[in-house]
């Protein structure tokens, strides 16, 4: 996830800074700007996919009797597939001239300067599942836990609004980049919203687990204030751990 955000980053860093500055003369070239912008492209729905990877891995955890080390191979596969995924998404049509951009006069990556015709129907349909369908698995979850336990305790409930709104910004950031521009183009204040709730989706997944979640703020501050690393088994957002972990100090 880091990884993939990142190159997601980096593509706002070489594209959308500079135009937004107006300093963006080594991206007057259309083949540079649409190769750049493609990793806009590439991060996003390799991110999302993971996402959706991540979110069937914690509902067959909870959900079935199949146990971590059982799985562990297949979710490795499933990974590398989310990666091939995104070079396919953004290679192929690019390639077939179906290529994103970041215009400076909307001030938004677009779509709208390619002949994209049913793939962008596609781009579109497939930003708007993939949230559903985590938030369909997550639902899941948390009734397979009610049906566990008399009544959902605290901890699950954190869980469960921290799944909602980690699915909820994915959803929200392919939701403002396809319709806002419907809806107020040419708005200079609808294209920089689209802009900040796609770079905030981004940043929403560490961000809320570090809100919510003790355990990983406790990492973080054992490791700032001591330079030791907990063991990354006795950390989880998921998944409890029955065993005990051993943590030097």
């Amino acid at each position: 996830m880091a990884i993939i955000c990142s190159i997601y980053f980096f593509a706002n860093f070489l594209v959308a800074i500079p135009v937004l500055i107006d300093s963006y003369e080594y991206l007057e070239s259309p083949i540079t700007m649409k190769y750049l912008s493609s990793l806009n492209t590439f991060g996003h729905y390799t991110e999302q996919l993971i996402l959706l990877v991540i979110s069937l891995n914690r509902f067959l955890l909870v959900s079935t009797s199949l146990k971590r080390n059982e799985m562990r191979r297949v979710f490795e596969f499933l990974h590398i597939i989310c990666w091939l995924y995104g070079l396919a998404i953004t290679v192929v049509p690019n390639l077939l001239g179906c290529f994103k951009v970041f215009s400076p006069k909307t001030l938004n990556f677009t779509f709208s300067c390619a002949k994209c015709g049913l793939m962008l129907d596609y781009y579109m349909i497939s930003g708007e599942a993939a949230p559903v369908i985590m938030i369909f698995l997550y639902s899941l979850m948390v009734l397979r836990l009610r049906s566990l336990q008399k009544r959902l305790q605290r901890r699950d409930l954190r869980l469960t609004l921290q799944c909602f709104l980690i699915c909820f910004f994915s959803w929200l950031a392919s939701f403002f980049f396809f319709f806002m521009p419907k809806f107020f183009a040419g708005s200079f204040v609808s294209s920089i919203l689209v802009l900040t709730v796609s770079t905030v989706s981004k940043t929403a997944n560490p961000v809320i687990l570090f809100v919510f979640n003790v355990k990983i703020r406790d990492a973080i501050g054992t490791f700032l204030t001591t330079g030791k690393a907990i063991p990354s088994e006795c950390i989880t957002s998921t998944v409890y751990f029955k065993k005990p972990c051993q943590v030097e100090r």
